[in-house]
């Protein structure tokens, strides 16, 4: 089976790691070709690469539709996000003369309040009116787009990671680290954390990623004289080892779909303390796996983290949850499985 997936992104980030599970898992069932790029990080799980860049320009269009008519071979086309079905649909005038079967894929939580209010309706708009030519979506939490886009097109597969790449420190970690990972941006929040750090003393804080937002950070670190305390990591390919030094996972965004971060953290043991955001509340049960902060409030958030510092047996209940959790339900296998069932569905 071989299917074509359309994905422009010029960073690495959540849709792009779907993607490369996705690769991965149904390697020997399904040979994917890429059009677009993932990012800065290879693509060679991918062939043919037609590389084309996600810009909107009309030269661009054609070149989307001049591949579009010569993959007489491929069995599905997998719009992955909402710029590749943006861009497919005004290539293709609408998917007019689009034969073979499209599923497209919703990443980000479509009540995403990052822009303006027109924006906002005018993309609820186009979504609605776009999915009516596609196959099938996929979401990938149950709060990323409501039903009534799509009726009777849309399925939920939960993000999935590998279980045997994340998986738990045998040693407990020397310090107390507290570890966030994403863009260094306004949406993730870091700056809640380094303002919990002036009321944790003995709090050290790990931050993965890279961003417009890092001198800033930085600045506000030694503003309040915990500089030291802060380590930015930059941005990490391989973030298994990462998650295995650290002692909590904080998810602290105003703005998401269902973040990987987390779903890496949890199979690697540890507990997550996060806002009730996006597909988090699908994953995490308060007092099970983790905590969730009602507000933006350091104080608050430092009262969460020495809890978790002193109270060892809740701790490490948490995090045996954690790993738990992952492996019944938000395995990539999983999330694998379904997504060649829902392709094989509509070619049956």
């Amino acid at each position: 089976m071989k299917a074509l997936i359309f994905n422009f992104s010029s960073v690495f980030g959540g849709q792009e790691r779907y993607l490369i599970n996705l690769a991965h898992a149904l390697r020997g069932s399904i040979e994917f070709g890429l059009v677009g790029s993932i990012g800065d990080v290879s693509d060679e799980k991918f062939k043919p690469v037609y590389r084309i860049s996600g810009s909107f320009a009309l030269q661009n269009r054609r070149n989307i539709r001049k591949v579009l008519q010569n993959t007489g071979d491929v069995d599905c086309f997998l719009l992955n996000g909402n710029r590749a079905l943006y861009l497919v649909a005004l290539a293709t005038f609408g998917f007019m003369g689009v034969k073979t079967p499209v599923v497209y894929v919703q990443h980000s939580n479509v009540e995403d309040k990052q822009s303006g209010l027109y924006k906002q309706l005018f993309r609820k708009f186009i979504l609605r009116l776009l999915l009516k030519n596609v196959d099938k979506v996929i979401r990938v939490s149950d709060s990323t787009l409501p039903l009534s886009y799509a009726h009777g097109k849309i399925i939920t597969i939960y993000n999935g990671v590998d279980p045997a790449i994340f998986f738990p420190s045998k040693n407990k970690p020397s310090k107390f680290i507290a570890l966030m990972v994403g863009a260094l941006n306004h949406n993730k929040n870091q700056l809640l954390a380094i303002r919990a750090l002036q009321y944790v003393p003995d709090l050290y804080l790990k931050l993965a990623g890279d961003g417009p937002l890092r001198k800033e950070l930085e600045q506000e670190a030694h503003h309040l004289g915990v500089h030291n305390r802060v380590e930015f990591l930059g941005q990490i390919n391989d973030m298994a080892p990462v998650y295995r030094e650290a002692s909590v996972c904080l998810m602290l965004s105003k703005n998401e779909g269902l973040p990987f971060a987390i779903l890496e953290a949890m199979s690697s043991g540890l507990p997550i303390i996060s806002t009730k955001v996006g597909g988090v509340p699908e994953v995490i049960r308060e007092g099970v796996e983790g905590y969730y902060l009602d507000r933006d409030d350091p104080e608050l958030l430092s009262r969460i983290l020495i809890k978790l510092q002193t109270e060892n047996e809740m701790a490490e209940r948490m995090k045996q949850a954690a790993r738990k959790r992952i492996e019944e339900k938000f395995t990539q296998e999983i999330m694998a499985e379904k997504t060649l069932q829902v392709i094989k569905d509509i070619l049956n």
